[in-house]
């Protein structure tokens, strides 16, 4: 079961209380708890966006590369079958997106996840970054 669902009641009532003070939407507290928002008050005003967001940079930096593991995954082509130029330039496209990333990832300080020998193969034909620093 995904350990949001351990405490929060999504679907059984209006507003949960989060504090002894404070009672909001449980889909606004799963926001906050998944860290795809800062946390909202009941007015639906934010509190301290800003550090929220810097604070938060790990977690953005960390799903984009699965986002674009999964899209170089969907175009990398099978073995054993004759790949046109232009299957080619999309994984080359997509490894390239997943180099820069790689790098945003180092300069904020954070390690960077491995990728597949045989995109690394590639990533060193094309002279981008495989992620391993």
């Amino acid at each position: 079961m995904p350990p949001p669902l351990l405490f929060l009641p999504l679907g059984d009532v209006e507003k949960m209380a989060i504090t002894p003070n404070v009672t909001v939407h449980p889909h606004l507290v799963l926001d906050w708890v998944a860290g795809d928002s800062s946390f909202t008050m009941p007015n639906r005003k934010a509190r301290n966006q800003a550090a929220w967001y810097r604070n938060a940079q790990p977690l953005f930096l960390f799903h984009r590369p699965r986002e674009l593991q999964n899209t170089v995954s969907r175009v990398w082509p099978l073995e054993d079958v004759q790949v046109p130029n232009r299957s080619w330039e999309l994984v080359d496209e997509a490894l390239a997106r997943l180099a820069e990333h790689h790098e945003y990832m180092r300069q904020a300080g954070l390690s960077v996840p491995e990728v597949p020998d045989e995109w690394r193969e590639r990533m060193d034909k094309l002279g981008v970054d495989r992620g391993e620093r």
